[in-house]
């Protein structure tokens, strides 16, 4: 088990962070257990599964704190089972919104309640159906976001761009992030998103992006958020597309937009002691840890967590994840997460509301 300390004089003392810590931050969602049932099956017993018209899947998760806010509207019925309808796919767009404004309205849910521009898909849904991606929590929606680990080699040297939040961020302000990272929205391919945001964030040339990132896989996760995200509590299946792109020496970062404080450029000693002393933002640590091991920084024979650690970056999750294709759809379900009751706030179609 590799345990990265760090001094007093970094005012935090000795972190004693592991590298199966840092996976389990983010993927902190209970698996069933035989052996040890009881976080599961308490959590699942008070969660509500979220469904779609003309889909037996699953789409998301909500706390049943999260359900008793929501000021529903006739749009969505609180059932044990779903039923069939004839709800169309822009009726089902207009419901949520309805509902994500009249819940905004009331200030019910403060990060979630906030106003986004864009519009994130569901996941495996029969028909296109977008929502305001700043609500994707409420529901317990999948999201989708990319994330490129930019390194160059300085004296042979590996060295990694590291990015810090901006301090005015509602969410995670402060804390480091990768060399670019941002969400896949419902209009936009993977590395349409990172072509833009790594202009957006950084500066950097559209066409060095284009041609030098490598897809190198992805990261599933379930994540039960904390105070640092706004939204305590609730719940977050995620996918992290992962790219890498190395860069000659010269190549330099600057912040655009505002979102990003400063780049750093550290050498693996100094990013790992900053992953394991809390600093990272619990994706941003996890896109790290598998460069690491991707890399062969970190090994099987050092670190006895390995298979473990691997593991829990590749969740399988309980909902699709296959982006809408036009008379395709997908069910990608694991039997652990659907043995519980199947109640569920589901969307119902309601004749005459959006015609």
């Amino acid at each position: 088990m590799t345990v990265i300390e760090t001094t007093a004089e970094s005012g935090h003392g000795i972190a004693g962070k592991t590298d199966l810590d840092i996976a389990g931050e983010r993927d902190n969602f209970p698996y069933a257990d035989s052996s040890n049932p009881e976080p599961f099956g308490n959590l699942m017993a008070s969660t509500w599964t979220f469904f779609i018209p003309h889909s037996p899947n699953p789409y998301g998760y909500l706390t049943s704190s999260t359900v008793e806010k929501m000021p529903w509207t006739a749009d969505f019925r609180l059932a044990p089972e779903t039923e069939g309808d004839t709800t169309t796919s822009r009726a089902c767009e207009l419901a949520m919104a309805k509902l994500i404004a009249q819940a905004r309205e009331k200030n019910l849910f403060p990060e979630p309640g906030k106003r986004s521009r864009e519009l994130y898909p569901i996941l495996g849904a029969p028909y296109l159906l977008r929502f305001d991606r700043k609500a994707h929590a409420l529901f317990g929606i999948v999201t989708r976001g990319v994330y490129l680990t930019v390194y160059t080699r300085v004296a042979g040297e590996m060295r990694l761009w590291i990015s810090q939040r901006a301090l005015d961020r509602p969410v995670y302000s402060g804390l480091l992030d990768n060399s670019i990272a941002g969400g896949v929205g419902a209009d936009e391919t993977v590395l349409d998103a990172l072509a833009w945001e790594a202009g957006e964030e950084a500066g950097l040339d559209e066409g060095l992006v284009r041609d030098g990132a490598k897809a190198c896989g992805t990261l599933t996760w379930i994540n039960i958020k904390d105070e640092r995200s706004g939204s305590p509590g609730m719940l977050h299946p995620g996918i992290q597309y992962i790219y890498d792109l190395e860069v000659e020496d010269h190549v330099t970062f600057r912040p655009v937009d505002g979102e990003v404080e400063k780049f750093n450029l550290w050498d693996v000693p100094t990013t790992r002691k900053a992953m394991a002393e809390r600093k990272p933002k619990p994706s941003c640590a996890l896109v790290v840890l598998d460069f690491l091991i991707r890399h062969g920084i970190i090994t099987p024979d050092e670190e006895r967590d390995h298979a473990e650690i691997v593991s829990r970056m590749h969740r399988r999750l309980p909902f699709p994840t296959c982006p809408f294709q036009p008379g395709v759809a997908e069910l990608n379900q694991t039997r652990e997460e659907m043995t519980h009751p199947r109640i569920g706030a589901w969307l119902a179609y309601t004749p005459g509301s959006f015609l």
